[in-house]
C-alpha cells in the first residue's frame, strides 16, 4: 500500500512537472529585465541577462543588496511601486532570500519598512512588504509587519536633498517593543540612497530594544546619482 502511494505521488508530480513545461512553452514568460520572451528563465530573468549580471551579495554598512540601480531594475521597481505589478519584486526578492540564507545570515525577524496607513490604503500593498514575506521564508523565520509603523506623513525621499532626508523622517517610526526587544532583526526596502530611511528605522527598533538590526535592499543607488 506504500508502495503503491509513492508511486501515485511520484507520478502525479511528474504530470506537474511536465505540465509547467507545456505551459512554458505554449506561454513563454517575459524576461524580468529586458522583457523579452523566453522559454527558461532563473530567478525570473533570461539565460543571456542572468550571466550578464552581477548577481552576488554586497554589503554597505548594515545593509545587504544585490543589484546596482540602474535604467531596467529601476523600470522593475517603479512597476511595483507605482503600476500595481508587483511580481517581479516576488522573484528578486526570492532569490535575495536564499543568497543570505546561503551566506548564513541568522537573524530572528524580518520586518519590512512601512508605509503611512494612508498611502498603503492607496496603494492596495506595499512593496517592501512583499518583498519582506519573500526574503523571511528563505530565511526559516517570521515576518513581522507591524512590528514597525510609520505614523506620520513625510514628503518622497526621492524629491529631498541627501541632508533634507535625514530631517523628514525624523520621528516618523514607531516599533512595537513587545515584538522587537532582545531579537535580531532584518528590515527590508526595495532601495537604499543616502540610507536615511534604514537608519531612521534601525535607530526606532534599536531604542525599542532590538539585539541587533541588519537590512537587506533589492538594490543600491550608484554614488553618483545620489
Amino acid at each position: 500500500m506504500l508502495i503503491k502511494n509513492q508511486d501515485t505521488q511520484d507520478s502525479g508530480r511528474c504530470l506537474l512537472a511536465n505540465l509547467e513545461k507545456l505551459l512554458h512553452l505554449v506561454f513563454p514568460s517575459q524576461c524580468i529585465y529586458c522583457g523579452r520572451l523566453s522559454e527558461e528563465r532563473v530567478h525570473g530573468f533570461c539565460h543571456e541577462c542572468y550571466n550578464s549580471l552581477s548577481i552576488y551579495l554586497r554589503k554597505i554598512g548594515f545593509t545587504w543588496y544585490v543589484f546596482e540601480y540602474d535604467k531596467k531594475i529601476s523600470r522593475i521597481l517603479k512597476k511595483a511601486k507605482y503600476g500595481g505589478k508587483p511580481e517581479a519584486v516576488k522573484t528578486i526578492s526570492k532569490l535575495i532570500g536564499n543568497l543570505l540564507a546561503d551566506e548564513g545570515l541568522s537573524v530572528d525577524l524580518v520586518i519590512p519598512v512601512p508605509m503611512y496607513q494612508k498611502d498603503l490604503g492607496e496603494r492596495g500593498y506595499n512593496q517592501s512588504g512583499i518583498a519582506a514575506r519573500r526574503i523571511a521564508k528563505s530565511l526559516g523565520v517570521s515576518c513581522k509587519e507591524k512590528a514597525l509603523r510609520k505614523t506620520s506623513k513625510t514628503r518622497r525621499q526621492a524629491d529631498l536633498s541627501r541632508k533634507a532626508r535625514g530631517q523628514n523622517l525624523f520621528g516618523a517610526f514607531t516599533a512595537d517593543a513587545g515584538l522587537v526587544r532582545d531579537k535580531r532583526i532584518l528590515i527590508v526596502d526595495d532601495i537604499i540612497t543616502t540610507g536615511s530611511t534604514l537608519e531612521e528605522c534601525k535607530g526606532t527598533l534599536m531604542a525599542a530594544g532590538a539585539l541587533s538590526v541588519e537590512a537587506a535592499v533589492i538594490a543600491r543607488t550608484p554614488l553618483k546619482k545620489r
